[in-house]
């Protein structure tokens, strides 16, 4: 891993028309050697976690004012995923795994869904501008439970669409999207079994759909803005890199393949600036997490070089960068 002070400036400050519709920003703080970013509201707050260079071990959570370009180091047992407008965050906790929120004032509860059990672990994924939070519960069988939590009323809302259920943003409307892994048939007749995404409806109504038909069903939603841009990533059937998209859906109930035009896809190739060559045998691929969006098509997420042999499944990782994208348009 590079430690040099240019290369802690390039992630920190570089920016790059990487494809024609979006520009970006890569980050990482001065002291941490590698970063993922969860979250972003209409302020600029963006929130994520930092990380060591040797292990990618989690040293704490963090807020980046994209504004001052400043970061504010929000705790070493404090995992942070979604911030809203008013400025609640919430995320999970260490070492325990309970589900966790931040107030605005700093002060810090948690929270606990029925399913949740000392020997299980919790995680606020998704909070709207009312104060409902999306996440889920895993238990000691692994078994993957869905939730959204009123923080105002006190009460919750159970689902397990699968076994493993992972409910991520949620907007004011109170449509919130996950990904859940389907068995043959359950979305659709023929379908194969794996991850798919889903847009979940403020009335419990649920829609699953593919991007691109990724393999083998390696499709995820993970952001909602409140005027229904959803954002996730998807494995590309032809590079097989995980891939970001930023698309909306038909108004139906159907499961619905959706096949992205090119401006609907987070392009990135590669994301750091300093990347070497490859050894003989080797290629560069870049992975491509998005995690919210925002009204305005501004997403944040990360992305992660590696060099990969496909005759080998061998595989050289470089530093992860809390991204965050910019349409150009």
């Amino acid at each position: 891993m590079k430690h040099s002070l240019i290369a802690l400036m390039l992630a920190m400050l570089f920016s790059i028309p990487a494809h024609a519709d979006y520009s970006f920003e890569l980050i990482i703080p001065p002291d941490a050697g590698n970063a993922n970013l969860f979250g972003i509201n209409n302020a600029g707050k963006v929130v994520g976690g930092a990380f060591d260079d040797e292990f990618q071990q989690f040293l704490y959570g963090f807020e980046y004012n994209m504004k001052s370009g400043v970061y504010t180091t929000l705790g070493e047992d404090f995992d942070v995923i979604e911030i809203n407008n008013p400025g609640m965050m919430v995320g999970s906790s260490f070492p325990g795994g309970e589900c966790t929120i931040r107030e605005k004032d700093g002060n810090f509860t948690t929270f606990f869904p029925p399913s949740y059990t000392p020997d299980s672990f919790c995680t606020g994924r998704g909070v709207n501008s009312k104060g409902k939070i999306s996440g889920f519960v895993v238990d000691e069988l692994g078994v993957w439970t869905g939730f959204i939590y009123d923080s105002k009323h006190g009460t919750y809302e159970e689902f397990l669409a699968s076994p493993q259920t992972i409910a991520h943003g949620i907007n004011a409307q109170g449509q919130n999207v996950g990904s859940v892994f389907l068995f043959p048939d359950e979305a659709y007749p023929g379908s194969p079994q794996g991850r798919y995404a889903y847009l979940r409806e403020a009335n419990g109504s649920v829609k699953y759909f593919a991007i691109d038909q990724s393999l083998p069903g390696r499709s995820r939603a993970r952001g909602i803005s409140e005027n229904g841009l959803i954002a996730g990533f998807y494995v590309n059937p032809d590079t097989f890199e995980f891939t970001s998209y930023v698309t909306t859906l038909t108004d139906s109930d159907e499961f619905e393949s959706i096949v992205l035009t090119d401006e609907e896809v987070v392009h990135l190739r590669p994301c750091d600036p300093d990347l070497p060559p490859p050894p003989e045998g080797y290629v560069i691929l870049t992975d491509v997490f998005v995690s919210q969006v925002r009204n305005d098509g501004v997403v944040v997420g990360q992305c992660t070089d590696y060099h990969f042999d496909s005759t080998t499944f061998d595989f050289i990782p470089f530093t992860t960068y809390g991204l965050i994208a910019t349409p150009i348009k």
